[in-house]
C-alpha cells in the first residue's frame, strides 16, 4: 500500500524551497562579482601604477654602463696609469648548494684557489654559510681566467667584468700618483684629490628579458650613455722620476736612513718635474703595504731644515742691507756661548768674511747675522719664503710646518733660526725658497698638474705658472746664486761638482729632537742644488732621514744629487747647456781617499799619488784616526788634508801609556781597518756582520776595560 504525503500548516512547500535555494546561490554568486569587481577596482585603478612598475620590473632589466677612468699621463706624454679588463667572480649560493650543483661548486673553488692562491676551504666557507641570492667571492682577477670559469657551466656562476687600475711602471711616482681601490675609487695620492675628474659618471640602458630570462636591447628602450672620466696631464718628467727614485733608494741603503726624499722643480714656472720618497711601494699591490709608506713625504713630513735655511738668513740680511759682501765676522774659534746655551762650528776658525760663513756654513757667523735683524723682519722674510704656510700644491697632505711669531720668540730664537733651528719645515718648503732665488726673487707656485683633457684628447683645463710674490731683489738673488755656486766648488758641497756644469747649493746637517733634546743619535743630512748655476733651470732637494752611515750632507746627500743630475742630463742635454763633459772628462779634481787606520807613511804616499798633500808632518808609524775633508769629498789637485794621529797620555794612576782618545769613531771604515785602530788602542772589540761598520756599541766591564761591539754590513 502506497503510503500518502501529508503537509502540515505553516510548512514550506518544496517550490517555495527551491526558489530559497535559487535565491541564495544567486546572492553567494553576485556577493562574489562583487568582490571580484571591487577587487579589479583596485588592482586596475588603485594600484594600478605599482603593478606597472612591478611588472616593468620583471620584463625589462636596467643594465649599468660603467664608465673607464682618465688615464693619467707625465709631461712628456708617457702612460703612467691606465685601465685594463679584469673579471669579478660572485655566486649565487641556493643554486651551487643543491645537489646536482656540487660538482660545479667544487669545481669553481679549486679552480679560484689555483688562480688566488688561497685555499679551497676559503672559498667553500663562503658559498656554504652564505643566505643570500649574491656573495662576492673575488674581485678584479685577470681578464683571461673568464674563459678558465665559463666552461663550468652553471647558473650559480656569476661573472662580472670590471675595469682594474693599472699601474705601468709600478713603484715609480707611486706615492704622488697614489691608488685606487677595488672599486676603481681613489684612496691616496693624486687619484684621491682628483677623484670626481678621473672617474667620469656611469650610464645605464634598458634591455627587455624575454621568459627564459635573456636580455635583448630595443631601440625604443632608454640609453644613457657613461661619460668616461677625464685624463690628467702632469708636470712630471718620468725619466728624471725613474732616475730619482733609482738613487734615492740607493742612497737610502747605502746610507743606512729611514727615509730619502727628493724633489725637483722648474723655478721659472713652479712645475714640479720629480717627487719621490723611498721606502716606497708598488700600487698594483697595494693591500700587501702598510699605509706608512704611501705617504708623499716631501710634502706630509716636517724637519728643521739646519744649514740648508742659511740661505734665508743670508737673504734678508743682505736685503735689508744689514751685511755687505766682504764684511768679516768673529767665528769665536767655533764656539759661541750665551747665556745657558752655547753653538758650535765643526770646523772651528776665528773670523770669516760673510761669503766665507756661507762656503763654510758656519753656524756661528749665521747666527750672529739673525740676530742682528729686527725679529718682525726676519719673521716676514721667513714667511715670504713660505715657510710656516702651505704652498697650495695639488698634491694630498700638504702640511704647513711651524714657525712661531716673534711675540713668542725668546733671546736666543733668533740666533737659532738663523742656522735652521727652531723651525720646521717640509722638503718642498725648503726647494721653494732655493728655487725663489734661482727665478731672480720671485716666487712662484710649485704645482703638479698641467693640463685635463677629455676622453678624446680634447683640452678641457690647462694650467697656467702662477707667481705667488717678489721675496728678494734681482740684484740679492744674483749675489746669492754667486755664493751658492763657491758653496759647491770650495766649501761643503764638493761633492756635488760635475766637471762642464755650474752647480750652486746648499748641504745641511741637522741634529733631530729625540725625547725633547738634542742628540747625536738622529740627523737630518740634506743638499739643495741649482743648475746650471749660470742659467738655473732645475732646483733639486735630496733629503736623508736618520742616515746611520754618515750624517753630514755634504758626504751623503750631495753625492746623491751629483749621480741624479749626472743621469738626467745624460738623457736631457738640454737641461744642463752646451758645456756638459761626460764624467769621464779629462779633470783636475780628485776625491779624498780614505785615512782613517793607515799609518802616516802609507797615507803620505797615497795622497802622493793622488795628487794631494798631506799636513801636519807626522812619525811614520803614526796611525791616523781622523782626516779633514772627510773621505770621498773632491778636492782640486794640490790641495792638502788635514789629519790626526793616535796619540798617547801617562795614565796618573798606572803610569802605563794609554790612547788619548777613549772611544775612537769607526763607523764608515771597512772592518779591517777599524780592528787595527782599537787594537792600536788597546780596546777590546766583537764583531756583528761584516763589511764596513755601521754601529759601535761601547761597555765597560767589570775591571773598568773598554769594550766595543762593532756592527757592520756590506
Amino acid at each position: 500500500m502506497q503510503e500518502e504525503e501529508f503537509y502540515t500548516p505553516g510548512s514550506n512547500s518544496p517550490q517555495k524551497e527551491k526558489f530559497w535555494k535559487f535565491l541564495t546561490v544567486m546572492a553567494i554568486v553576485g556577493i562574489g562579482l562583487i568582490l571580484v569587481f571591487v577587487k579589479l577596482f583596485y588592482l586596475q585603478v588603485i594600484k594600478a601604477d605599482d603593478y606597472r612598475k612591478k611588472a616593468k620590473r620583471q620584463h625589462e632589466s636596467r643594465v649599468e654602463l660603467s664608465a673607464e677612468r682618465g688615464f693619467i699621463y707625465d709631461r712628456q706624454g708617457v702612460l703612467l696609469a691606465s685601465n685594463v679588463r679584469s673579471i669579478s667572480v660572485a655566486a649565487d649560493p641556493r643554486i651551487l648548494n643543491q645537489k646536482e650543483d656540487r660538482k660545479k661548486r667544487w669545481k669553481l673553488v679549486a679552480e679560484l684557489s689555483k688562480i688566488s692562491g688561497k685555499s679551497k676551504n676559503f672559498y667553500l666557507k663562503k658559498i656554504k654559510r652564505s643566505k643570500k641570492a649574491f656573495v662576492w667571492l673575488e674581485r678584479g682577477l685577470p681578464g683571461n681566467t673568464i674563459e678558465i670559469l665559463e666552461e663550468i657551466d652553471s647558473r650559480g656562476i656569476i661573472l662580472i667584468e670590471e675595469p682594474r687600475r693599472n699601474y705601468h711602471y709600478g713603484e715609480v711616482g707611486a706615492q704622488l700618483l697614489g691608488y685606487t681601490d677595488i672599486d676603481n675609487i681613489g684612496i691616496s695620492g693624486i687619484e684621491k684629490s682628483c677623484d670626481t675628474t678621473l672617474k667620469g659618471r656611469s650610464g645605464y640602458m634598458i634591455m627587455y628579458r624575454d621568459a627564459l630570462g635573456r636580455l635583448r636591447p630595443s631601440a625604443e628602450l632608454p640609453v644613457i650613455p657613461a661619460r668616461h672620466g677625464s685624463n690628467l696631464h702632469l708636470t712630471i718628467d718620468f725619466n728624471l722620476q725613474r732616475i730619482m727614485e733609482y738613487e734615492l733608494s740607493e742612497g737610502f741603503k747605502k746610507y743606512d736612513a729611514e727615509a730619502a726624499i727628493g724633489i725637483a722643480i722648474e723655478p721659472s714656472t713652479g712645475k714640479i718635474l720629480a717627487i719621490a720618497s723611498t721606502p716606497g711601494f708598488n700600487p698594483n699591490t697595494y693591500s700587501k703595504n702598510q699605509s706608512g709608506v704611501m705617504r708623499n713625504r716631501g710634502i706630509t713630513d716636517t724637519y728643521e731644515p739646519g744649514s740648508t735655511f742659511k740661505l734665508v738668513t743670508a737673504a734678508a740680511a743682505m736685503q735689508e742691507k744689514i751685511v755687505r759682501q766682504g764684511q768679516i765676522f768673529n767665528a769665536y774659534n767655533g764656539l759661541l756661548k750665551f747665556k745657558e746655551y752655547s753653538i758650535r762650528d765643526d770646523h772651528p776658525m776665528s773670523y770669516l768674511t760673510f761669503e766665507d760663513a756661507m762656503i763654510h756654513s758656519s753656524n756661528i757667523v749665521m747666527a750672529e747675522i739673525a740676530n742682528s735683524i729686527p725679529a718682525h723682519t726676519f719673521y716676514k722674510y721667513i714667511r715670504d719664503f713660505g715657510f710656516g704656510l702651505k704652498h697650495d700644491v695639488d698634491i694630498p697632505g700638504e702640511v704647513s710646518g711651524s714657525v712661531r711669531k716673534p711675540a713668542k720668540w725668546y733671546p736666543s730664537t733668533k740666533r737659532f733660526i738663523g742656522h735652521g733651528y727652531g723651525i720646521s719645515a717640509t722638503a718642498l718648503q725648503i726647494l721653494n725658497s732655493y728655487a725663489t732665488i734661482a727665478n731672480g726673487g720671485e716666487m712662484m707656485k710649485p704645482y703638479v698638474i698641467e693640463k685635463i683633457t677629455d676622453s678624446d684628447g680634447e683640452t678641457i683645463t690647462q694650467i697656467n705658472p702662477e707667481k705667488v710674490r717678489r721675496v728678494v731683489s734681482e740684484k740679492t738673488s744674483n749675489a746669492l746664486l754667486k755664493i751658492l755656486t763657491d758653496v759647491v766648488n770650495e766649501g761643503t758641497g764638493k761633492n756635488a761638482i760635475i766637471n762642464g756644469v755650474p752647480i750652486a747649493g746648499k748641504t745641511g746637517t741637522a741634529q733631530q729632537l729625540t725625547d725633547g733634546s738634542y742628540t747625536r743619535k738622529n740627523y737630518t743630512a740634506s743638499f739643495v742644488g741649482i743648475f746650471p748655476a749660470d742659467n738655473p733651470k732645475i732646483a733639486m732637494i735630496v733629503l736623508l732621514d736618520k742616515p746611520r752611515a754618515n750624517y753630514y750632507g755634504g758626504s751623503s746627500a750631495a753625492p746623491i744629487f751629483r749621480n741624479i743630475t749626472m743621469r738626467w742630463i745624460a738623457v736631457a742635454p738640454e737641461f744642463a747647456g752646451n758645456a756638459f763633459q761626460s764624467d769621464q772628462a779629462k779633470t783636475d779634481t780628485i776625491r779624498t781617499p780614505d785615512l782613517r787606520g793607515l799609518k802616516f807613511s802609507v797615507a803620505e804616499k797615497l795622497l802622493d799619488e793622488t795628487g794631494l798633500k798631506i799636513t801636519p808632518k807626522q812619525s811614520p808609524e803614526s796611525l791616523i784616526l781622523y782626516q779633514m775633508p772627510a773621505p770621498d769629498e773632491i778636492l782640486t789637485k794640490g790641495r792638502s788634508v788635514s789629519v790626526r794621529i793616535l796619540k798617547f797620555k801617562t795614565d796618573s794612576v798606572s803610569g802605563k801609556n794609554i790612547p788619548a782618545i777613549e772611544k775612537p769613531g769607526l763607523k764608515g771604515l771597512s772592518l779591517r781597518r777599524a780592528i787595527q785602530i782599537l787594537t792600536e788602542c788597546g780596546i777590546k772589540y766583537s764583531v756583528s756582520g761584516k763589511g764596513f761598520v755601521r754601529k759601535q756599541v761601547w761597555k765597560t766591564d767589570k775591571d773598568g776595560t773598554k769594550h766595543c761591539r762593532i756592527i757592520c754590513r756590506m
